[in-house]
């Protein structure tokens, strides 16, 4: 007997950013391979005697890489605003360097935005993570989402996109695919815990540019990402493959997104470099740690 299932509120949220991605941005992409083998043989040291709290993971590592590359790369590191009526544009380039990252968290694929990684070592962003995955413990996911869906609706809202806002309302909120709320007196116990101890709409909000590590996911995978949807108004979206064992060296396939409106292929090319650079030295890895 088939069975009819509707979308999660996460599942709700990606479909809204994929579909007004897909529409809207002209996507390019290439394909970059990382040799990680310095990277590796570095954390293999740093972690001997850590604790599993202590330990740099390689996806801690590869965000502090790729974010010291988008520092002197900031063109990848902006959001573009483009009019098709009137074909004009520009970008932003942001100062801050917050990514968008997917995580699982309580059994489920939430995005998470990981604030100001411009400023801190691996060994901060590991405490940022940890703390992320503590809070999240704390965290009714749906009731999260929909305080950004709310955020997103307001905003919409102030900038006259009337129609959007109205829809998103309907279908969240009255509409026959409405999603459907916990309890009254279990939304105001779950209020009453402090924000510093729970997700909130700030840690899941839109970040400057997306990072999803697929590799994590399936370690055993020997692929590599062939398309990638660009999160608007974000210009660059970038996924990570698994490890891919040679004789000789560690491979991780970078696939980067880019908004065809605002980059070109020559605009990746610094970037690439950049970590060219990074990861053949393990001197410049080293002094990322701490």
């Amino acid at each position: 007997m088939e069975k009819s299932e509707k979308f999660s509120l996460s599942r709700i949220v990606i479909s809204n950013v994929t579909l007004e991605s897909w529409k809207t941005i002209p996507h390019a992409g290439v394909t970059y391979n990382a040799d990680v083998e310095n990277l590796l043989q570095i954390l293999k040291e740093y972690n001997l005697e850590k604790s599993k709290e202590q330990k740099i993971s390689l996806n801690t590592a590869l965000l502090k890489i790729i974010s010291e590359a988008l520092k002197v790369c900031p063109k990848l590191n902006s959001h573009v605003h483009y009019n098709s009526f009137l074909v004009s544009g520009s970008t932003v380039n942001k100062n801050n360097i917050d990514i968008s990252m997917p995580f699982v968290l309580n059994d489920r694929m939430i995005t998470v935005n990981l604030h100001n990684l411009e400023s801190k070592s691996m060994e901060q962003i590991r405490d940022y993570v940890n703390e992320i995955r503590r809070k999240s413990e704390n965290t009714i996911i749906d009731e999260a989402l929909m305080s950004v869906a709310v955020k997103d609706t307001l905003k919409g809202l102030r900038k006259l996109k009337i129609l959007s806002a109205l829809r998103r309302l309907i279908g969240t909120k009255i509409g026959p695919y409405r999603i459907k709320r916990i309890p009254l007196k279990q939304r105001l116990a779950y209020k009453k815990i402090d924000k510093s101890q729970k997700l909130t709409a700030y840690d899941l909000e839109q970040g400057t540019i997306t990072v999803s590590n697929l590799g994590s996911i399936y370690k055993e995978w020997n692929g590599e990402c062939t398309l990638l949807e660009i999160v608007p108004p974000q210009v660059v979206a970038i996924a990570l493959s698994s490890i891919k064992k040679t004789d000789s060296n560690s491979i991780i396939t970078f696939t980067i997104a880019f908004d065809h409106r605002a980059l070109d292929f020559g605009d990746i090319v610094p970037f690439m470099k950049k970590l060219d650079e990074f990861f053949a030295s393990k001197e410049i890895i080293e002094g990322f740690i701490a």
